[in-house]
């Protein structure tokens, strides 16, 4: 099964560095499930009433509060303040490897799994919709993947959403990782 050879794999992968502590430190949390045998990914379209990055497309996430006794719980933290998904109910399976902005943060992204369905509880200040979006489409022609010439970053768009920023990076380092789980199934 996807699920159990991901586990795997993030179980396995050892992130290189550490975070930077010239930079913000900040976590999200990749949070995938299963339909009809397909992964899935979550991701939020921010309000755009909130102070940075109105309207993108995001990973649940945010920065280190000082009461958080580590970046894991940070991301555990975020994923229930935005999407009301209960830090009890995601099997977390590891980290990657941290991601750079140019806006002064660190970011940690954590991997876990959920059981589908799963009823949200979204935080309306900071959340105007969810994308569940396909893994799977990532490594077909369902997704555009291209690369912004001055930076190579990669952006992607499926369905009219467009990911891009430290997001797709995270998304695209997350699909590298995962790619022979889901290639050769």
């Amino acid at each position: 099964m996807k699920v159990q050879a991901v586990r795997e794999i993030i179980g396995k992968f050892v992130p290189d560095g550490g975070v930077r502590a010239d930079l913000t430190s900040a976590a999200v949390m990749i949070t995938i499930f299963v339909v009809s045998e397909e992964l899935f990914v979550i991701l939020n379209r921010r309000t755009r009433t909130l102070p940075r990055h109105k309207g993108e497309v995001c990973f649940p996430g945010g920065t280190m509060d000082c009461n958080d006794p580590d970046l894991k719980y940070t991301a555990l933290r975020e994923l229930n303040e935005e999407m009301g998904i209960s830090p009890n109910e995601v099997e977390v399976f590891g980290s990657i490897g941290n991601v750079q902005t140019n806006t002064g943060f660190d970011i940690t992204p954590f991997v876990g799994f959920i059981n589908y369905p799963y009823t949200y509880e979204v935080n309306e200040d900071e959340v105007e919709s969810i994308i569940e979006f396909p893994i799977e489409n990532i490594f077909g022609d369902q997704c555009e993947r291209s690369l912004i010439s001055d930076n190579e970053y990669p952006v992607f768009e499926f369905d009219g959403d467009i990911v891009f920023g430290a997001t797709a990076r995270i998304l695209s380092d997350f699909c590298n990782l995962i790619a022979p789980a889901i290639i050769k199934e």
